[in-house]
């Protein structure tokens, strides 16, 4: 008598950090261990690789471990990789049962069918329709009339299992399947996932988005939310803690639609894990100041989504009501409670233009986030703005990550410079920790921070290129050179040893906090000036407060970076 079907979930991401923890996929193993289709049918295991890698040592790594089944966790990082491994599957394995899920599975069945010669694609949830799916295949069934899976259409020759159901559009609504969340086995509580192997965990607390904005497949995915049980979250925040997890990034994507909710959890984080740094992503709308306390109560960043300044334009992507004061207001509470704050800007929406890309730009700066995340639109299939891409004039790459090429408002030189305006705040703003001195040493070179950037942003774009991930005190002598060119082109040398102690003292309290590195360095003025309400006026501070030049060292301490002034 043969023993359990060795079936192997793949999963592939873009490195080994907390971030990146293949939770899709070993949500998916756990089920396969606890679902009546499948439990001591199957004998699942989670594979794990970089996205970064080859399919043929993939193929053979899947290949040494003899599966009768092989799934594939799909999205838009590694579809390319994971369905060329599929296919070299089948030519190699014409036994093995091959199916995929995931975003890029949802959103696309039938191409990913096609593409990998699969058995069966499973869209939307896959806890509940991947194990009973796969039951069916094992026992020599089609599963194609399960809520859920996508089967291919074997009338046009394609490869897969006989019989089962077509995919069809107008059936999209049904053919999603949506699990009981309280039902669910927990990957971290029933050790499918070790969260010391990647020092955190995606934590996912709910599902589904109450809102519709077009470029999000949450849009067309499931609308309305549905939260795990209290208990559940407890227990596995109780689990990260045991395990030594450093960060933890909160898996729901408006955190505070909920306020009460929101609460509930915060004080839980505080009361367990005080020792742990938690990230959300929250909406500006629904804050208030005592949800910002709590924020502030606790290790945390906070990530909001701006996409754009200009309501016209977030309007057009079902986002309307947008209030550029009011939404200064609320990040306002963050950093009054001196939480750590980012913000997120897509170019080249629809409607956009690159002088209202500008103008987004310079919005977002001026509310001092900590990190700016500025990206292409994507134009993800399965969203609403898939569906409306040729009315609107959107040309898109065809392949992952699906970038906008050209729109009527935004055309493709455009956008190739929007681009290198999107790199130059990367690595002078956010890489570059510039969010204490930014506003204040650009003040005296005139103009706006995009125009700033703009005017670096070939500069840039060479020191990208020549150092993949330069540590901090590179890019900061980077920065130091570039302003000190600028001051000087703008007539005010004078003042640039002011805007380098500002630089050099923030960048030495970063490195300490962030890196755990200590830096000796010379400053002109005393730090408690530099840090002090004076410097937020350059001018006036070089005018009114005297240098006193003086050696310190900016070191790690138990609560906090530590300054210590240098003898001689």
């Amino acid at each position: 008598m043969s023993g359990p079907a060795k079936v192997l979930v793949v999963a592939a991401g873009l490195g080994g950090s907390a971030r990146h923890v293949p939770l899709g996929a070993a949500r998916i193993v756990s089920a396969l261990r606890a679902h009546p289709a499948t439990a001591g049918r199957t004998d699942p295991e989670l594979l794990v690789r970089l996205a970064s890698g080859a399919s043929a040592d993939l193929v053979r790594a899947i290949r040494e471990r003899g599966p009768r089944a092989v799934g594939f966790s799909l999205y838009v990082w590694n579809r390319d990789l994971l369905l060329a491994a599929a296919r070299d599957l089948r030519r190699t394995c014409p036994g093995i049962v091959l199916f995929a899920g995931g975003p890029e599975a949802t959103a696309e069945p039938e191409g990913v069918l096609a593409e990998g010669l699969l058995d069966f694609a499973v869209a939307g949830e896959g806890e509940e329709s991947a194990p009973l799916a796969l039951g069916r295949v094992l026992a020599g069934a089609s599963p194609g009339d399960l809520p859920g899976i996508v089967v291919p259409d074997i009338r046009a020759g394609e490869p897969g299992v006989s019989g089962g159901a077509l995919y069809d559009p107008d059936r999209e609504p049904e053919v999603r399947a949506r699990a009981d969340l309280s039902r669910l086995p927990s990957p971290y509580l029933d050790g499918t996932l070790d969260v010391s192997e990647y020092g955190g965990a995606l934590w996912e607390l709910a599902r589904g988005c109450p809102f519709a904005c077009h470029f999000c497949y949450e849009s067309k995915g499931c609308r309305g939310v549905r939260r795990f049980p209290d208990d559940r979250a407890r227990d596995e925040l109780r689990a990260f803690v045991r395990g030594g997890a450093r960060e933890v990034f909160v898996l729901d994507p408006t955190f505070n639609a909920d306020p009460v909710k929101a609460r509930e959890i915060l004080a839980l984080c505080r009361r367990e894990a005080p020792g742990i740094h938690f990230t959300f992503e929250i909406r500006a709308e629904f804050l208030d100041p005592a949800l910002a306390r709590l924020f502030g109560a606790i290790p945390c960043s906070v990530q909001a989504g701006l996409q754009s300044a200009r309501p016209e334009v977030l309007a057009e992507v079902g986002r309307p009501g947008f209030d550029g004061a009011e939404f200064r207001r609320k990040m306002g509470m963050l950093s009054r409670e001196g939480v750590v704050f980012g913000l997120d800007l897509i170019y080249g929406l629809p409607g956009d233009d690159p002088a209202g890309f500008r103008k987004s730009l310079d919005y977002a700066l001026s509310l001092e986030p900590n990190h700016l995340d500025v990206f292409r639109l994507s134009v993800l299939p399965g969203t609403v703005l898939a569906d409306r891409a040729a009315a609107l004039g959107l040309e898109r790459e065809d392949r992952p990550p699906y970038g906008v090429r050209s729109s009527p408002t935004f055309p493709a030189g455009d956008l190739a410079r929007a681009e290198d305006l999107a790199r130059a705040a990367d690595y002078f703003y956010t890489r570059g920790r510039a969010v204490g001195w930014f506003r204040t040493v650009l003040r005296p070179l005139g103009g706006s921070p995009s125009s700033f950037l703009e005017s670096i942003a070939g500069r840039v774009r060479e020191f990208a290129g020549s150092r993949e991930d330069p540590p901090h005190r590179e890019i900061e002598a980077f920065q130091l050179e570039i302003l000190e060119a600028a001051y000087r082109s703008a007539g005010a040398e004078g003042l640039f040893a002011g805007a380098r102690d500002l630089v050099t003292l923030h960048g030495a309290w970063t490195r300490a906090l962030a890196d755990g590195q200590t830096t000796r360095l010379r400053l002109s003025r005393h730090p408690d000036v530099l840090f002090g309400p004076a410097s937020r006026d350059l001018a006036r501070m070089v005018r009114t407060v005297p240098e006193r030049p003086q050696g310190w060292l900016v070191r790690p301490g138990r609560e906090g970076p530590v300054l210590e002034p240098l003898r001689g």
